[in-house]
Parts: structure tokens; C-alpha cells; sequence
């Protein structure tokens, strides 16, 4: 008759990133039993299931013959963070478990990005001056936070710096300078700073505005009235 044994018949894969793969673990089947076994269908269950990929169907099909072990992969695309359970059952003729389950179970993490302020106006800008502020982005999430690059898409009315590493640490927070820097530009300028990260929203956008303009001479007198009150005819010392 043809017998099956399944190791593990729990696979753990501890601490995850939703949406990570590349945490392939082995389980082996064995016929254990004097007849060939016939494998028939495997399959991933429950709420969970999507978060477990069943690496190549191929592996692990059609017959094993008495003694012979096969090996199968599953890897992980957790769905959303905490608990991520499923159940894969792998079906066959063995006389001692036609269907036999296996646990599976990992617990994920994300980053979670915070970016304030969106947005901001700096209002009046002579083209002669330069004014900044700062933007800060928070890692929220319980997993590192990879952020790819911070663009700006105009370089002519503005310049931008920042403190920001490659991988920003749970509850860690960096900023982004922006300044509105010297320009022969007039009018209204605009300019829009996208950040690009792992994050559960993987683009963020700031929008900044400015009106420029050239700078003009003005003058002001005062007083604009001089009484010097009462003096004698041809005298001076009356300075005022």
C-alpha cells in the first residue's frame, strides 16, 4: 500500500514585510509506504491563503515510488501586517491520510509613511531673495522604511536638500529642505516633490507655489511737511 509522510506539517516563517517574497522553505514528501504513490492535487486555503505562494506546482506531482522523497517550496506575499495563517493540503492515494494539511504562518510588518506638510505657499517672493522650509517624513509602520529617491520637477525656480538615509527605522523621522532660491522667473511658480519609498503608499506627492517678482526702487521721504516756524528775515542756523 502507499503511504504518505509530510515534514514539517507546520512551517513558520516568523517575521515578514508585506508583500516579500524570497522566504522559500522546504517540505518534504515521502512514500512510506510498498506501492507507488500518486500525488494528485495540492492546494493553499483560507483567509490568508494569497499571503503563501506555492513556488512551482510542477515539484512534487504525479508519482513517488516506495521510499522516494520529493521536495516542495512555498514562499511568502503576506497580504497585511500581524498574524497571516493558510492551510496547504496536498491530496493523494496513501492509505493512511488521502488528504493531509499543513499549517502555514507568518506574522508581517510594514512601513507606513508620513509626510507633512503636503503642501505649502510661500506667498510674495522677490526674485532677488531666498526663502525654505522644511517637509518631514516619519516611518509609521513596524519595518524599515526604504525610501528610493526624492525628485523635484523644477529646478530653475527651486532647489531641494535632505536628511533623509536609504532606510528610515520604525518611529525615525528625516527632513526635506526646500528653497525657493534667486530666479529671473515672474509670476506664479509652481513645483511638485515626490517621494518614492516601500511604504504602503509608495508615491507621495508635496505641492509648493510661490509668486515671483522682480524686485523695484521706492522711496519714501519724511516728513513730507517742514514748518520752521518764526525766524528773522535773512538769518540761517535754522536747520532742520
Amino acid at each position: 500500500v502507499a503511504m504518505i509522510s509530510v515534514n514539517p506539517t507546520q512551517v513558520n516563517f516568523g517575521n515578514v514585510v508585506v508583500g516579500e517574497g524570497n522566504n522559500t522553505r522546504e517540505i518534504n514528501i515521502t512514500n512510506i509506504g510498498s506501492a507507488n504513490l500518486n500525488l494528485s492535487t495540492r492546494s493553499i486555503t483560507g483567509v490568508d491563503a494569497g499571503s503563501f505562494v506555492d513556488v512551482n506546482s510542477s515539484l512534487c506531482s504525479g508519482v513517488l515510488t516506495p521510499s522516494q522523497t520529493c521536495t516542495m517550496l512555498i514562499d511568502t506575499a503576506a497580504l497585511h501586517e500581524a498574524s497571516n495563517t493558510a492551510i496547504l493540503s496536498i491530496d493523494s492515494d496513501a492509505v493512511n491520510a488521502s488528504e493531509l494539511n499543513v499549517s502555514l504562518e507568518l506574522n508581517a510588518s510594514a512601513p507606513v509613511i508620513l509626510v507633512s506638510p503636503l503642501s505649502h505657499n510661500f506667498g510674495n517672493v522677490l526674485n532677488s531673495n531666498e526663502v525654505s522650509t522644511n517637509f518631514t517624513i516619519e516611518n509609521q509602520g513596524t519595518s524599515d522604511l526604504h525610501i528610493s529617491s526624492i525628485d523635484l520637477d523644477n529646478t530653475t525656480d527651486y532647489s531641494i536638500s535632505d536628511t533623509c538615509p536609504a532606510t528610515l527605522i520604525p518611529s525615525a523621522t528625516c527632513d526635506v529642505n526646500l528653497t525657493a532660491i534667486s530666479t529671473v522667473s515672474t509670476g506664479e511658480r509652481n513645483a511638485s516633490i515626490s517621494i518614492f519609498s516601500d511604504a504602503n503608499v509608495s508615491q507621495v506627492n508635496i505641492h509648493v507655489t510661490s509668486v515671483r517678482d522682480n524686485p523695484v526702487a521706492m522711496i519714501s521721504v519724511n516728513p513730507t511737511q517742514v514748518n520752521f516756524g518764526n525766524v528773522v528775515v535773512g538769518e540761517g542756523n535754522n536747520t532742520r
